[in-house]
């Protein structure tokens, strides 16, 4: 009896050292992340992340950030990312392209706390709400050494270890902006009432595949007159460009496009009505084929002078020229059936991903104006 005694008190003294050792590792952990996650301790990592990636020409900031041990939650507030503007004039005056980011909030759910300490990002989820993304690339810049550009699928697989099972983006817009290379001022194209869901981001060579493609779908107004929906099928495990993807956009009048083409392009649209657009393409090895299905009426266009926005004679003449012996008016026109484009467009090893996708898509819309 004594010695099953003493090993009931034995079992008991090491059931509670076992229970307090937990309870301090577990206090341990808690206070670690919880200076890691401190909202100025947060502030100076990303401070010396962005300015090693960045080469110091672009500033972050953050208002608040929150954890939760229990939940393997993380939130960020008010999060910015813009340009310093005297670092760009010092170190990259002729830098074509600038971003703006902001964001009221970034929480992420099922964060992997083991991956963390290995500084690796896991999660089961990321919601961002309210983001707004401006592009501006300017195009009067001297051009550059023409280098190879990074895809977003090649850049994922130099980094560490990485896993995003859902990302949902809300209440969102992205503006681009861009000043030809003879321009005075940017066109601007806005996509807004931007709602995103992207599924299954990894570099993990064992579970991306073609098979099991990063899932892309987009709902948002283009050029905040139009509804847009898109599906893109990104294959992050690919050296080349694997992509497959769908666009529909629906009816709209075409002089909403007018803040973007008027500098671009020195056009002004003057009439016309966009009944809808379809397009698909499947990208495999860099190289794009698909089609586009674009259908509108009583289309009409002025050409201009991009700085000062006036016409002269020239312009006159030539835009009675193009509107009745060049451009396709409407589509379908008269008892014609509609003309669908074939697309068809290889990715120079300089060309990044988004200007590819215009550059695919551009073709299509010039074939159907009948200006290709």
């Amino acid at each position: 009896m004594e010695r099953s005694e003493r090993k009931r008190r034995q079992a008991g003294r090491i059931l509670i050292v076992v229970l307090v050792t937990a309870v301090l590792l577990l206090l341990a952990t808690h206070v670690i992340l919880a200076w890691q996650f401190n909202t100025s301790h947060l502030q100076r990592r990303l401070e010396a992340a962005i300015a090693k990636a960045t080469d110091s020409l672009y500033v972050v900031r953050i208002g608040r950030s929150r954890f939760s041990l229990f939940g393997r939650a993380f939130a960020i507030e008010d999060f910015e990312l813009y340009p310093d503007t005297a670092a760009f004039r010092r170190k990259a005056p002729l830098s074509h392209e600038r971003y703006l980011l902001t964001a009221r909030s970034l929480a992420m759910g099922g964060v992997g706390l083991w991956h963390f300490f290995h500084r690796q990002l896991w999660a089961r989820s990321i919601a961002i709400d309210s983001l707004r993304m401006e592009i501006e690339v300017d195009r009067t810049k001297p051009r550059g050494p023409m280098l190879p550009a990074v895809l977003p699928q090649q850049a994922l697989q130099k980094s560490r270890p990485f896993r995003i099972d859902e990302l949902h983006l809300t209440n969102s817009e992205v503006r681009f902006f861009e000043r030809a290379i003879d321009g005075t001022r940017f066109g601007e194209l806005p996509f807004t009432h931007l709602e995103a869901v992207v599924r299954n981001v990894s570099n993990d060579p064992l579970r991306m595949s073609r098979a099991s493609a990063c899932e892309i779908d987009i709902r948002a107004r283009f050029a905040d007159a139009a509804p847009l929906l898109a599906r893109f099928e990104y294959d992050l495990a690919a050296e080349r460009l694997n992509l497959s993807y769908r666009v529909a956009v629906g009816r709209m009048n075409a002089q909403a496009l007018n803040p973007f083409i008027v500098d671009m392009e020195g056009v002004r649209i003057r009439d016309g009505q966009l009944d809808s657009a379809e397009w698909q393409v499947d990208v495999r090895d860099d190289t794009a084929r698909g089609q586009l299905h674009l259908l509108y009426h009583d289309l009409a266009i002025e050409t201009l002078d991009k700085a000062s926005h006036h016409r002269d004679l020239s312009d006159v003449l030539h835009t009675f020229i193009f509107n009745n012996f060049k451009l396709n008016s409407d589509n379908p026109s008269g008892d014609k059936p509609a003309l669908t484009a074939p697309l068809w467009q290889a990715r120079l090893p300089e060309t990044p991903l988004f200007k590819f996708i215009w550059l695919t898509l551009r073709e299509g819309v010039l074939k159907t104006l009948g200006l290709r």
